[in-house]
């Protein structure tokens, strides 16, 4: 069965988020920014730093680093038994 989260994961969270400017601290809603990182697959961070490289032009960059970052260390190999 599903545990529910504990109430500090829950808190840290949402701080994160309204950090990010995911959620809005008056209303206690999401953000238009929230709603477009709901849509996208990966970690706040990553999704909040994906959708503000629009602005910069280097989205292909950031696309790159958020898959590497996405990913267990690409460079691992494990030993031959």
């Amino acid at each position: 069965f599903l545990q529910p989260p504990n109430a500090a994961a829950l808190h840290d969270a949402h701080v994160n988020l309204l950090a990010l400017g995911a959620i809005d601290l008056r209303t206690k809603k999401l953000t238009p920014l929230g709603r477009k990182m709901a849509c996208l697959p990966l970690e706040p961070q990553h999704s909040k730093f994906l959708i503000e490289s629009i602005k910069f032009g280097c989205t292909e960059e950031v696309l790159t680093i958020a898959a590497m970052l996405s990913v267990e260390s690409p460079f691992y190999s494990p030993r031959a038994s």
